[in-house]
């Protein structure tokens, strides 16, 4: 689950700390919850799941409040940073030096954000200048 995905499904766009991370996974949580009447069993997993992402990315020191509210705490540039390699566009992680890797269709269709699998830094992908070349693979 993305940072972003994780904060939808919150109900936030950002997070200052631990406590508000908290406050919201339980206003959720109270309509939720399997054992209420109106609970939703699948739901309430996934809110669950979403506030061990938020927590784990506080933990990591890697959100503040425009990054929370973006959900984006970088930026990677295609053909530099990136490399084209059969239609995927690879590179390092700049803080875990992971491989980011995102396909050249998800670009096409405007999805424009790579997360690192490790560390979950989560980066905006954006063309290294307008002579930029792609890969014909």
């Amino acid at each position: 689950m993305s940072l972003h995905d994780a904060l939808a499904t919150l109900g936030v766009n950002k997070v200052l700390d631990e406590r508000a991370a908290r406050a919201a996974f339980r206003q959720r949580a109270r309509q939720l919850h399997p054992d209420r009447q109106t609970g939703d069993a699948a739901a309430f997993h996934e809110l669950s799941l979403a506030l061990e992402r938020v927590l784990k990315a506080l933990e990591g020191g890697c959100m503040d409040v425009d990054e929370a509210t973006e959900g984006v705490f970088g930026e990677v540039r295609l053909g530099k940073q990136l490399s084209l390699h059969q239609s995927v566009w690879r590179g390092p992680c700049e803080r875990c030096g992971d491989t980011l890797e995102i396909s050249q269709a998800d670009l096409d269709e405007g999805y424009n954000v790579v997360e690192c699998a490790s560390c979950s830094l989560a980066y905006d992908v954006v063309e290294a200048d307008q002579n930029t070349s792609k890969e014909g693979s």
